[in-house]
């Protein structure tokens, strides 16, 4: 006889009335489900909560997605196995599903040389693993700082372009000095113009801080070429002979082999031929560059001769200066305490003696350990306070460092005897501030001359305040 079910909704709960005249299939399945045990004939409660009801039909009303995430969540009738990582992690899957998302899947897949049911997975950590089936199952996915460069390797390897597309949309807002060449070098490998275009930008605005970072050895050969060969690479030659040192040292590691002159040599390849050598201190290519045993003995007598008799080319090396950038500092001492409240402003007003552009302006970090801060900064025209440049970032600062540079998007023409004011908008915790101000400075030809702001209320002049320094290049006359 067939078996009758009553069923009493509640808000919390259900309950199954069940009167069993004879074994059905749909009773096993309860039985299964909730283990419960009838007697004949004999009506029986069972409470479920709703978690319990959505157990036995997880399918019903729910999107492709929904039923993706439960077969791979529950590991519903897997049929190939993953092992994963150095521990070999299993991670079950479905064949069905991965060949139908990704190209490289199905070659694996389905394939002449796939033989086996468990394949194994050594470059790819578990969770970034697991992450990624997620996504391919039902586009679900996380992406963040610690994690879009996993994702982004694991992405590219099994041709995964959607999610390729939202790990690049990622890493161009995430750009900071520490991780730009890592973004870079995804960029040339993705062949994202735009991206690549705008990492360029960005090393060349900010080329000391970028440099300082070990993730300069992520670069290929080709990317770091392009970095170094370039006039607008406002670094002395000097800074870029030992950025490229750096680069090597990171380069052997990276591949496991020992930082010997040799094999730094084999890590630098052509890069050293376009380091400016002519244009280095005398003392410094004797005493440094040569003693290093980079360059062969050829292009050691030809510099020789040059520091000896001044030539207008040396063959080999070229001796076009780079663009280069100066920043000057207005205190000579610092001290703590500066506050920020109620959004006042900073500010000071300053003139040059000759044309330059200005790239960035320096201000006082956190003396309190770590701290951070929402920034405005803005150069103003006087009198009128026309904005010729603003910045909106945020700032991360640490007790390693007292100030920071604020880079603007593009360089600002500051013309010369004309009336500039520097304005700043600071949230924050307190900073260091300082002191004995200059009201005028000189650097290469360009004098700088300071005095207070009618927009400061926050009490910045020359002598105390923020707004340490200015960074500045020269423009030819």
């Amino acid at each position: 006889m067939r078996t009758n079910i009553t069923i009493i909704e509640c808000p919390f709960f259900a309950k199954y009335l069940i009167f069993q005249r004879n074994e059905s299939l749909f009773l096993k399945k309860l039985k299964q489900v909730f283990k419960c045990v009838t007697n004949k004939g004999t009506p029986r409660f069972i409470d479920l909560n709703m978690d319990q009801l959505l157990e036995i039909d997880w399918q019903s009303r729910k999107s492709l997605a929904e039923c993706n995430r439960q077969m791979l969540i529950k590991q519903i009738e897997t049929d190939v196995t993953f092992l994963v990582g150095e521990r070999k992690e299993p991670i079950k899957a479905h064949k069905y599903v991965l060949i139908s998302r990704s190209s490289v899947f199905y070659d694996m897949l389905c394939g002449p040389v796939h033989n086996s049911n468990e394949i194994r997975i050594t470059d790819i950590e578990s969770e970034i693993f697991k992450q990624v089936l997620l996504f391919i199952y039902c586009e679900d996915i996380t992406i963040d700082l610690n994690n879009v460069h996993g994702i982004l390797n694991m992405a590219k390897k099994y041709s995964l372009q959607s999610l390729i597309d939202m790990c690049l949309r990622r890493l161009r807002v995430s750009m900071v000095p520490y991780n730009v060449c890592t973004i870079l070098q995804n960029a040339c490998i993705c062949d994202d113009v735009q991206l690549k275009e705008k990492c360029l930008k960005f090393i060349f605005r900010q080329p000391k801080e970028v440099f300082q970072f070990s993730d300069l050895s992520e670069l290929s050969e080709k990317c770091m070429t392009e970095i170094i060969k370039s006039d607008d690479l406002a670094l002395s030659e000097q800074e870029i002979y030992e950025g490229l040192l750096k680069y090597a040292v990171g380069k052997c590691h990276k591949t496991g082999i020992e930082p010997t002159i040799e094999n730094k040599k084999c890590m630098l390849g052509g890069l050293l031929q376009h380091v400016r050598f002519p244009l280095m201190n005398k003392d410094y290519i004797t005493e440094v560059v040569f003693e290093s045993g980079f360059l062969s003995q050829e292009d050691e007598i030809k510099l020789l001769k040059h520091f000896v008799k001044p030539q207008q080319s040396v063959d080999g090396f070229s001796m076009k200066k780079r663009k280069y950038r100066y920043i000057i500092h207005r205190f000579d001492e610092h001290a703590t305490g500066w506050g920020y409240k109620r959004d006042k402003t900073d500010a000071i007003m300053f003139s040059v003696s000759k044309n330059v552009l200005i790239h960035g302006v320096t201000v006082y970090g956190c003396c309190q350990g770590a701290g951070k801060y929402d920034i405005m900064l803005a150069i103003k025209e006087a009198p009128y306070s026309v904005d010729k440049s603003m910045k909106r970032q945020q700032l991360a600062t640490d007790s390693s460092e007292k100030m920071y540079n604020i880079y603007f998007d593009e360089p600002i023409l500051i013309e010369k005897d004309k009336q500039y004011n520097i304005v700043l908008i600071m949230k924050g915790p307190g900073s260091y501030y300082g002191v004995k101000g200059k009201s005028e400075i000189e650097c290469e030809g360009v004098k700088f001359r300071f005095k207070t702001s009618s927009l400061s209320d926050n009490t910045t002049n020359e002598v105390r305040g923020q707004l340490p320094g200015i960074a500045f290049e020269t423009i030819p006359a």
